[in-house]
């Protein structure tokens, strides 16, 4: 078998090379996460969200920094995050952006908050944990 040459960065880009590269990342996401986790269990988290029932529906708004909403990846793993806080309830993240307010969530729910003022949510702080 040929081996490729170094790159400049040093970096192996062979299917083997990507594959432990991709093993290396999921460790240190992994780690953060429980890291994270430990971080959270032994202090309070406080957060701006609200509580609705609009339509017999009942959900959960909470407002995150706006490059959450941007990563649908991080936006999942917020919305995870945050259920804990409200069992049972479907999550809907709200960030504010220079063109207003943005949500991320069920698509129903998004169209219906991004259809009303933000000064109609009930906004308060919660503390979870």
């Amino acid at each position: 078998m040929r081996r490729r040459p170094a790159t400049r960065d040093g970096a192996d880009y062979s299917p083997k090379g990507c594959l432990f590269a991709g093993i290396r990342q999921l460790r240190r996401f992994c780690s953060s996460i429980l890291s994270t986790a430990t971080h959270l269990s032994h202090s309070a988290m406080q957060f701006q969200g609200a509580l609705l029932r609009e339509q017999g529906q009942t959900f959960a708004v909470v407002v995150v920094k706006s490059h959450i909403v941007d990563n649908r990846s991080q936006a999942s793993e917020a919305a995870v995050a945050f259920q804990p806080a409200f069992p049972r309830v479907p999550i809907v993240l709200a960030a504010q952006s220079h063109s207003g307010m943005r949500y991320y969530g069920r698509p129903d729910i998004a169209r219906f908050l991004a259809s009303i003022s933000v000064s109609q949510i009930p906004w308060r702080t919660y503390t979870y944990g």
